[in-house]
């Protein structure tokens, strides 16, 4: 089954809306005060477990922009998505099915041969968390799947996505997290592809600091680039580039690094214009690896970790957007 019909888009939709012109500002639908939080445009990535479909599973970026249907009663939501099957467009209504007591949807999508999908089972609030399962039919074959809306903030949520057989444990097959940007276009209307590009930059990027993919790095970084580090240290591209991330790939290519964690939290992202103004924290882990001075050196035995704060400046020029300065702080707490 193809995520057309595991990623239900309109669920998550249920929970907020960009503004448009004219509608309220807040779902009329019942529900908590955080199903508000989701008004706006978001950029996500997907983490695709090792499924049939996907059988080498892999990461995907997209863009979700969400707003209010007639009179605050239904949500609408649109989508689009790059990942290993290509192009994801879709488009989804939600609303209250107070038979049901629950949201019921219809989803719309340009894989699903049908056209649209209408939901058998309603999504319901548990709690903070917006939760939908549900047994289908495809080809003779029985299967359930599932979709949970957690961690829900004005910044960010994680939506998780299961598929399994029935009567057997259920199984994560995708696991998506959001990012709100901030201050930049609302409107449908008014939403860039500039604006919808950057969460892709900012997602490839943190693809290929993952992975040592320094090509792709120098790629995403401005030339004029200059970083400050956690003791003050500062570093034009091309130092920061030889220093720290090109022995840092070698290390990792060679097999003799890797990164156990490498997380950014608390995302928040400013658009002002061809700038943008990212800030949040990263958690990282790593092992075989340690920094000294200012590149790193191998070291079998050790792993270190910590938490970062940090202060991104992006620039868009001719529609690419790149890195153009970078502040690290380190926080006391241990991971």
């Amino acid at each position: 089954m193809n995520r057309s019909l595991l990623y239900p888009c309109v669920v998550f939709a249920s929970i907020g809306g960009v503004l448009a012109q004219n509608p309220p500002d807040k779902l009329k639908m019942p529900g908590p005060e955080l199903q508000n939080f989701m008004l706006g445009t978001w950029r996500t990535e997907a983490q695709y477990e090792r499924t049939a479909e996907m059988p080498n599973g892999g990461t995907a970026f997209g863009t979700e922009i969400w707003r209010p249907g007639p009179g605050g009663m239904s949500v609408i939501e649109e989508s689009s998505e790059k990942n290993a099957q290509g192009d994801m467009a879709g488009l989804a209504v939600a609303w209250w099915d107070a038979k049901a007591q629950g949201q019921r949807f219809v989803w719309c999508d340009n894989r699903n041969t049908d056209g649209c999908y209408v939901s058998k089972e309603v999504a319901k609030w548990n709690g903070t968390s917006l939760e939908w399962k549900e047994e289908q039919e495809h080809d003779g074959r029985r299967r359930m799947y599932s979709e949970v809306f957690r961690d829900i903030t004005p910044t960010s949520f994680t939506q998780v996505l299961g598929e399994w057989e029935p009567g057997e444990a259920p199984k994560t097959t995708v696991t998506i997290r959001a990012t709100k940007l901030l201050g930049g276009t609302m409107n449908r209307m008014e939403a860039s592809p500039i604006d919808r590009d950057l969460g892709s930059a900012m997602a490839e990027r943190h693809k290929a600091m993952l992975s040592g993919d320094a090509e792709t790095v120098e790629r995403l970084t401005a030339d004029e680039y200059v970083q400050t580090d956690i003791s003050g240290y500062v570093q034009d591209k091309s130092a920061w580039l030889n220093e720290y991330v090109r022995p840092l790939a070698m290390l990792m290519k060679a097999g003799k690094f890797r990164w156990d964690k490498y997380e950014e939290k608390d995302v928040q992202i400013r658009v002002f214009g061809t700038t943008a103004v990212v800030t949040g924290s990263m958690s990282l882990k790593g092992t075989g690896a340690k920094p000294s001075g200012h590149t790193w050196v191998e070291s079998p035995e050790t792993t270190f970790a910590g938490t970062l704060r940090f202060t991104r400046v992006w620039v868009n020029r001719d529609g690419t957007w790149r890195l153009a300065a970078l502040q690290n702080n380190l926080m006391k707490e241990a991971l």
